[in-house]
């Protein structure tokens, strides 16, 4: 995890906190989360902020692993959705032969 620090040109506005979900009054200057491979998350709050890099640290990995579950689940389900709609293309594509009462 790293902190990314910008100069902020909207300062008063209302954001959402990435950590904690709490809206926050901007500032000057703001700080957001990214990855190793510096893929920004969101924005964090002051009182997330002001309980130390330890703390943000734990929260970003829990974080993480939740979205990494999330989407794994929805991976599964988009394939599941995908066998399905294959699976009724195909029966319905099928001739299906009904035999004629005359």
């Amino acid at each position: 995890m790293q902190l990314q620090v910008e100069c902020n040109s909207l300062c008063s506005k209302q954001q959402l906190c990435w950590i904690c979900n709490q809206t926050f009054k901007m500032r000057e200057a703001r700080v957001i989360v990214c990855d190793d491979q510096e893929n920004s998350y969101g924005e964090i709050c002051p009182q997330c902020l002001s309980r130390g890099f330890n703390w943000l640290e734990k929260q970003f990995q829990q974080l993480r692993e939740v979205e990494s579950n999330v989407v794994t689940s929805n991976n599964k389900s988009v394939s599941y959705a995908a066998s399905y709609t294959v699976g009724i293309k195909s029966l319905t594509e099928q001739t299906l032969e009904v035999p004629r009462h005359e």
